[in-house]
């Protein structure tokens, strides 16, 4: 879908809890892919729309 990572990102903002899930999921993926250097422990740090990013990747 067209702008799905910009949608993510504004549903973040609304549910913060979905952005945790978006985490999890990015970690679990990048590990099984052998991409440890995306399985960060600083989510904190990284913007919404990365994360949003990142998942679309890796779905």
């Amino acid at each position: 879908m067209l702008y799905s990572a910009l949608q993510d990102q504004l549903k973040f903002i609304v549910k913060p809890e979905l952005r945790r899930d978006h985490e999890s999921y990015i970690f679990e993926k990048a590990i099984a892919t052998g991409l440890n250097g995306l399985a960060t422990k600083n989510w904190q740090e990284v913007p919404d729309l990365t994360v949003a990013n990142l998942y679309h990747y890796f779905q």
